[in-house]
C-alpha cells in the first residue's frame, strides 16, 4: 500500500512539474516577443504599394530610418523562439509587414510604426484605419 502512494505521488509532482515547465516556456515566448519588439527601437512613417491577401501589406518608407540589419542581429540573441521576423525585406526597397484586416486597405495609404508604443498605424488622409499591436504583426518559428 505504501508502494503504491509513492509511485502516485511521484506521478503527481512530475505531472506539476512538466506543466509548471510548459507555462513558464510559454510565458517566456510571449516575453521574448515582446523584448523583441522594445529592442527595435523603430519610428518611420511609408506608403503603401500593394496589398496581397490575406494580409501582407508592401510599402516603402518614407520618413525616418528602417535599420534592415537590426533584425539580424536580434536573431543571435533569441533563447525562446527560434525566429522571429517583424518584416521582410523585399527588392526595390520595399518592406513586407502582416496586417490582419488588410481588407479595409489599399495603395497609397499611410503606415506609421513605431516599436516604443508596439503599434502599426495605418491611415488614409487624416483618418485612422487600422491599429495593430505589432506583436500580432509577427512572425515566428520556434525551432
Amino acid at each position: 500500500m505504501k508502494k503504491r502512494l509513492v509511485w502516485i505521488a511521484a506521478i503527481v509532482i512530475l505531472v506539476l512539474l512538466v506543466t509548471r515547465s510548459f507555462f513558464n516556456h510559454v510565458d517566456n515566448v510571449e516575453k521574448e516577443r515582446e523584448w523583441y519588439i522594445q529592442q527595435l527601437d523603430f519610428d518611420f512613417s511609408g506608403v503603401i504599394d500593394t496589398i496581397i491577401p490575406p494580409g501582407r501589406v508592401l510599402f516603402h518608407v518614407t520618413n525616418g530610418i528602417l535599420n534592415r540589419d537590426r533584425e539580424r542581429h536580434l536573431h543571435e540573441k533569441l533563447r525562446y523562439n527560434g525566429m522571429l521576423d517583424l518584416f521582410l525585406y523585399q527588392p526595390n526597397d520595399q518592406v513586407e509587414l502582416i496586417i490582419p484586416h488588410s481588407d479595409q486597405l489599399r495603395s497609397g495609404d499611410s503606415v506609421y510604426v513605431n516599436t516604443d508604443q508596439r503599434i502599426v498605424k495605418i491611415l488614409r488622409g487624416e483618418k485612422l484605419l487600422v491599429e495593430v499591436d505589432l506583436i500580432e504583426s509577427m512572425r515566428g518559428r520556434p525551432f
